[in-house]
């Protein structure tokens, strides 16, 4: 998957959490998913939302 973020806001706390916990599981299961590259963000909060994810 390739996401571009360069224009995304930041993400709310409950929105990586449900990123992390089930949209990620959910996308493994049904997509065989394993890999993801990421155009960041110019801006530092989106940026660091995207890496929590990530992480």
């Amino acid at each position: 998957m390739l996401t571009d973020q360069m224009h995304r806001q930041p993400l709310a706390d409950e929105m990586q959490t449900c990123i992390v916990a089930q949209w990620i599981p959910q996308a493994i299961a049904d997509c065989a998913y394993s890999h993801c590259a990421i155009v960041e963000s110019p801006h530092e909060g989106s940026r660091q939302s995207a890496r929590a994810v990530a992480a």
